[in-house]
C-alpha cells in the first residue's frame, strides 16, 4: 500500500470520528489506534527524508486537530462545531501536502510495510505457539531464543507503543498524575498471578479456552497482578532463566501495545524494585540486580530503561465492575492504611517506599478483621492477589486455606490468592455480568464452571521441593520483607 492509500484510510477514520457526538472509551481507543496503526508510523518514516517533512507536519497537524474535537466532547461539547472545522482544514492541508503535491523526483511512493516495520501482531500458530508477525517475517518466540529473533528495537517500541488510560479509566492522583488505580467494566475477565518467568505456563493460558481469541478481539480484560519477572527460585541464576524472565515480560508489554484498553499489567513487589521500590529476591539473592545485569549486558542501558519506564507508568490496583459489586486486583494485600477509593489513586503520593504501597505489594497480613475492614474501606467485596505460593504450609504460617496446592488459595473467603509460576499452576476466569456470590471461592467462569482453572501441562514434571531451614523456606526469607510499622 502506498502513502496515499494510507492518508486516505486515515481521512476515512477521521470521518467516521466525526460523526460522534458523545465521548467515550472506546472513542478514545479508536482515535489512539489511528495514531498507532498510521500517524506514528508515517510521520516517523517520513521524517527521515528530509524532503517529506512538510507532508509529516501535515499528517501530524490533522491528528492533533482530531484529538483535540474528541477531547472536547468529553469537556466542552457546546464547541464541537468550531473544533470541526479545525479538522476539516486540516484534512484540506494534507489532501493538498501530501496527496495533491508532485516534487522532482515524481509522487512519493513509501509502502506501509516500510511504515510500519516496528509493528507486530500476535497470535497462536497450528501448534498452539504464540507468533509475532513483522514486516521482515514471522517469528515463533521460543524460550531462550527469543531475544535473538526479536531484537532490541522491538523491545523498545513495545514500550513506546503504549497508550495512557483516559482519565475515567484511571483516575487522577491530586498531583494530576495517573493514578495507582483503574477502573474496570465489561463481561469477562482472566485474572493471572505471579509467573516469574514462566513464558510456557503463559502460552498455557493463553491458549486455554481459547482465551487469546477473546483477548485480542478485546471481548475480555487479562489482568496480571505482577510479578511476571525474576526466576521463581534463588537456584535459578543462569542467564536462561533470566531471559525467560525478560522474554514474559516482552510478550505483555506487546500485548498490551496493540490492546491497551483490555489488558493491564499491575506492579507487583519484584516489578517496583526496579523503579525505586524496596529491593526483591530471593532468600539472599537480589534479583532485581542479576535481572537488571542480564537485560544490560543482552540489549543495552536503553532497553532496561524502556522496560522501567512501562513498569513505572504501570497502576498498581485494578477494580472489577461486576452485577453486584467489587472485586480488587493487587499484587499482595489491602493495606489497613487506604481508608478510601481515594487513597488507591493516590498510592503513589508518598513515593514508591510509602507505607501503603508497600502493603500492597509486600504484606501477608491475612487477618479477617482487618481485610473485611479494608475492603469496606475502598468499597470491594472480595479481593484477588498473587504474592504468596498458596501451599499448605505458608496457609499453616499466615493463616489461610488452600483450594489446590500451589494453584489457589482463600483468606477467610474474602481474598484469592493465584499462582502461575510451577509446573501445575493456574488463573481465574470470572463472569463479571453475574452476581457475587457470599464467598470468593465460589466465583464462577462464564462457562458457569468455578472461576479458578488448575493446569497441569501434559508430562509436566513434579513440583521441586525445596527444603526448610529453621522453619522457613530458603526462597522466601524473611530478609526480603520489608518491615510494616
Amino acid at each position: 500500500m502506498k502513502l496515499v492509500e494510507a492518508v486516505n484510510d486515515l481521512i476515512t477514520r477521521i470521518n467516521d470520528l466525526l460523526e460522534e457526538e458523545e465521548y467515550s472509551d472506546f472513542l478514545l481507543e479508536r482515535l489512539f489506534r489511528i495514531k498507532s496503526e498510521i500517524v506514528d508510523p508515517a510521520v516517523t518514516t517520513l521524517r527521515a527524508h528530509p524532503l517529506h517533512a512538510e507532508r509529516a507536519d501535515a499528517i501530524l497537524a490533522l491528528y492533533q486537530a482530531i484529538e483535540q474535537y474528541i477531547v472536547l466532547l468529553q469537556q466542552s461539547p457546546e464547541r464541537r462545531d468550531e473544533r470541526r472545522q479545525k479538522v476539516e482544514g486540516a484534512k484540506s492541508l494534507v489532501r493538498r501536502v501530501v496527496l495533491g503535491r508532485q516534487d522532482q523526483e515524481g509522487e512519493v511512493e513509501v509502502l506501509l510495510d516500510e511504515i510500519r516495520k516496528w509493528q507486530w501482531k500476535t497470535s497462536l500458530d497450528a501448534n498452539g505457539r504464540l507468533v509475532y508477525s513483522t514486516a521482515s517475517g514471522t517469528v515463533v518466540p521460543a524460550r531462550g531464543v527469543i531475544a535473538e529473533q526479536v531484537g532490541p528495537q522491538v523491545i523498545e517500541q513495545a514500550v513506546k507503543a503504549q497508550r495512557p488510560y483516559s482519565d475515567k479509566m484511571r483516575p487522577r492522583d491530586v498531583r494530576g498524575e495517573p493514578g495507582g488505580l483503574i477502573l474496570l467494566e465489561g463481561e469477562r475477565a482472566i485474572c493471572v498471578g505471579d509467573l516469574h518467568g514462566r513464558y510456557d505456563n503463559l502460552e498455557h493460558i493463553l491458549k486455554d479456552k481459547n482465551n487469546i481469541r477473546d483477548v485480542l478481539a478485546g471481548r475480555t480484560h487479562l489482568i496480571f497482578v505482577g510479578d511476571a519477572v525474576h526466576p521463581s527460585s534463588s537456584a535459578m541464576n543462569s542467564p536462561e532463566a533470566y531471559e525467560d524472565s525478560f522474554c514474559v515480560m516482552l510478550l505483555i508489554m506487546t500485548l498490551k501495545a496493540e490492546n491497551p484498553f483490555n489488558i493491564h499489567y499491575l506492579i507487583g513487589n519484584h516489578d517496583a524494585a526496579h523503579v525505586g521500590g524496596v529491593p526483591a529476591g530471593r532468600g539472599q539473592v537480589r534479583q532485581d540486580k542479576l535481572f537488571k545485569k542480564f537485560v544490560v549486558a543482552k540489549f543495552g542501558h536503553s532497553v532496561f530503561d524502556r522496560y522501567c519506564e512501562f513498569v513505572r507508568m504501570s497502576p498498581v490496583v485494578a477494580k472489577l465492575k461486576t452485577a453486584t459489586g467489587n472485586i480488587l486486583l493487587l499484587h499482595a494485600s489491602i493495606s489497613p492504611r487506604v481508608l478510601s477509593e481515594q487513597g488507591l489513586i493516590n498510592i503513589f503520593i508518598k513515593g514508591r517506599q510509602g507505607k501503603a504501597l508497600q502493603d500492597l505489594l509486600w504484606s501477608r497480613n491475612y487477618g479477617q478483621e482487618q481485610l473485611e475492614t479494608a475492603l469496606e474501606h475502598v468499597g470491594a467485596k472480595f479481593v484477588i492477589s498473587g504474592h504468596t505460593g498458596p501451599t499448605q504450609s505458608r496457609a499453616a504460617r499466615y493463616g489461610f486455606e488452600v483450594i489446590a496446592e500451589g494453584v489457589a488459595a482463600h483468606v477467610h473467603e474474602r481474598q484469592l490468592i493465584l499462582n502461575a509460576q510451577g509446573n501445575t499452576f493456574g488463573y481465574a476466569d470470572i463472569d463479571m455480568t453475574k452476581p457475587l456470590p457470599d464467598k470468593v471461592s465460589d466465583l464462577r467462569a462464564p462457562d458457569g464452571k468455578p472461576a479458578f482453572r488448575i493446569l497441569r501441562p501434559k508430562g509436566a514434571p513434579a513440583e521441586p521441593v525445596a527444603a526448610p531451614v529453621d522453619g522457613f523456606d530458603p526462597d522466601e526469607s524473611q530478609a526480603d520483607i520489608p518491615p510494616v510499622s
